[in-house]
């Protein structure tokens, strides 16, 4: 007697093969989208039931099985494929169809998944941008909670470590930082050099309300040539990651310009 859920094939109807339930479940889903037709029948023999299915079974179920061993690693590659592409071309010259055709899959698979192309950027430096901003604002918050008499002697400390656990972080994420410092155009994320001087430019601000406070005012500074300073130095602090200098080289290149923007700007506020 033949158990229920066993197979014939086509060719081969005298040679029943063991179909499990899931099997049978999966034959059936896997015929429908590949537009196969699934006859089953229902015999009553003996009180047991026999299912009869007489469609290519093996071939629909192995190519049902490629098929979704191919989908579970479509976003891996189609994230790795942009990240290539966006570092050559940047976001502007990047091509979905290209970043598509080189992960082995369709734009409509990268609509489906990331909406557009910014989307796409956005998936692969999204996360990086909010850690860094979100790092260097709390390290500006926590500078100013300190008390006003101890902020000119941490001023150079605080803002050296900052910078060093930012070039930390980038040279761990190397190819998405360098994705966000210059291949960003188009994106939202274009700002995001402007972002840092914005900040820095608030909380430099806020430190001469303090050496005001604190008796030792600074002589005016230009609101250009202040931007001009804060510009230039972040330019400075992004070329170790663009040029990816060995990290060895990189800290020691950090604490020198370091210690060269704040003898410069102590100089300015008359700090010396």
């Amino acid at each position: 007697m033949q158990s229920s859920g066993e197979f014939w094939d086509e060719n081969s109807v005298t040679k029943p093969q063991s179909l499990s339930a899931h099997d049978h479940w999966w034959s059936k889903l896997a015929c429908k989208r590949a537009g196969f037709f699934f006859y089953e029948k229902s015999l009553t023999e003996n009180h047991n039931r026999v299912i009869l299915i007489t469609v290519l079974y093996n071939a629909v179920m192995d190519g049902g099985k490629q098929l979704a061993k191919q989908r579970e690693g479509v976003y891996e590659r189609i994230i790795e494929c942009a990240r290539k592409e966006f570092l050559e071309k940047g976001y502007m010259d990047a091509s979905l169809r290209t970043i598509a055709m080189q992960a082995g899959t369709t734009t409509g698979s990268i609509y489906s998944r990331f909406k557009d192309k910014e989307g796409l950027f956005e998936a692969i430096v999204g996360s990086h941008y909010d850690h860094i901003m979100s790092r260097f604002c709390r390290v500006q918050e926590e500078f100013a909670a300190l008390p006003a008499e101890q902020q000119p002697e941490n001023m150079g400390k605080v803002s050296g470590n900052c910078m060093l656990e930012i070039l930390q972080y980038c040279y761990k994420h190397m190819e998405e930082c360098q994705m966000l410092i210059s291949k960003a155009e188009g994106t939202r994320y274009a700002s995001f050099l402007d972002e840092l001087v914005e900040i820095e430019s608030k909380a430099t601000h806020k430190y001469l309300q303090v050496l005001e406070q604190l008796g030792n005012p600074s002589p005016p500074i230009s609101p250009r040539l202040e931007h001009i300073i804060i510009t230039g130095m972040f330019n400075t602090y992004l070329e170790l990651v663009l040029h990816q200098m060995p990290w060895e080289e990189a800290v020691l290149y950090l604490e020198e310009m370091q210690a060269f923007y704040t003898a410069g700007w102590m100089k300015l506020m008359g700090q010396e």
